[in-house]
């Protein structure tokens, strides 16, 4: 009876130990997501974003950016032409997807910047960015956007475009 005991008191400690799913789990995975409230681009007008990994590992980072028609802007798979520009902080840059308009890497603790850049065709709506990371970060990105209209290459007006109110996700 004594051995019985034991045996189920042990078997309650393994159990504590496993995850819901029946698995222990010696890895984690992060996710965070933000709705960029408005972007633009057009012949005069121009958007540009800032991204910053507050955490101590490299972040992957998807941009979804969707057109007031609800499909997905997408351009060129080049970070320096093209419609949306990225400076060289955003690592594996790609902006040749199906199913987000682009996606790159950021390092610990490093800030890139993205931009719909001044362009013929007109183009205006929302986007969301969504961050993964091998770890267990809470909130792994800050983001901030800002736009810019310019006319005979003179900036008219300019305004913040905040992301989750400034604060991390």
């Amino acid at each position: 009876m004594k051995r019985l005991k034991y045996l189920f008191m042990a078997l309650v400690m393994v159990t504590c130990l496993v995850s819901p799913s029946g698995i222990v789990s010696a890895s984690s995975y992060s996710t965070g997501k933000a709705v960029i409230p408005w972007y633009v681009q057009s012949s005069s007008t121009m958007c540009g974003f800032s991204v910053s990994n507050i955490t101590d590992k490299p972040i992957n980072v998807t941009i979804t950016l969707y057109n007031s028609d609800g499909t997905i802007l997408l351009d060129d798979n080049s970070a320096s032409t093209g419609f949306i520009t990225g400076t060289s902080e955003l690592l594996n840059y790609c902006d040749q997807n199906t199913d987000s308009t682009l996606t790159f890497t950021l390092n610990a603790h490093s800030t890139g910047t993205f931009q719909t850049y001044y362009n013929t065709i007109s183009k205006s709506g929302y986007g969301v960015i969504k961050w993964e990371q091998d770890g267990t970060a809470i909130q792994g990105l800050v983001a901030h956007g800002g736009y810019q209209n310019k006319v005979s290459n003179t900036v008219n007006s300019a305004f913040a475009i905040p992301i989750n109110g400034g604060l991390p996700f």
